[in-house]
């Protein structure tokens, strides 16, 4: 009786690890898009870097996956900023900040102002720069620094 037992528990066990989850085919294109568009990215490969880019942003569109969305959108202002073209830049940035203030994602302004500093620099804009770039800087008592300073700060 107890090998009957062990051996259905055994069959049991047996049949409920061998089905993994599969992600469904949508995330997957957007994901494999997203990662061809940073390859694009680094090889300086401007143009199929926007294009997979918006393609991948397309996608999280229609599943609406806004931080997915949102990155998205900053991975094109970067690109823009590499291409020098501010009006793009300017335009995915504006849709960037939007999903901030709508879903209140407060962790991303240190973001959006140093992406508004780097358009700055890039149109010779230095005492707007300076502006975007102080806001982001941490506050020292003394020598020491208040808070440590994060990713974002120590760019600034």
């Amino acid at each position: 009786m107890i090998r009957l037992y062990l051996m259905v528990c055994f069959l049991m066990l047996s049949g409920c690890g061998g089905q993994s989850v599969i992600k469904p085919t949508l995330l997957s294109n957007a994901e494999s898009y997203s990662n061809d568009a940073m390859q694009a990215y680094q090889d300086e490969e401007w143009v199929s870097a926007q294009r997979l880019f918006n393609r991948a942003l397309h996608l999280y569109q229609s599943m609406d996956d806004r931080q997915a969305v949102l990155a998205s959108h900053i991975n094109l202002v970067e690109v823009a900023l590499a291409r020098h073209d501010p009006v793009a830049a300017q335009k995915s940035l504006r849709l960037a900040e939007d999903i901030v203030i709508i879903d209140g994602l407060d962790n991303y302004y240190p973001r959006m102002s140093l992406l508004k500093a780097l358009m700055a620099m890039q149109q010779k804009e230095i005492i707007k720069a300076n502006g975007f770039l102080s806001e982001l800087l941490p506050v020292f008592k003394g020598e020491d620094a208040l808070v440590i300073p994060d990713r974002i700060q120590l760019v600034a």
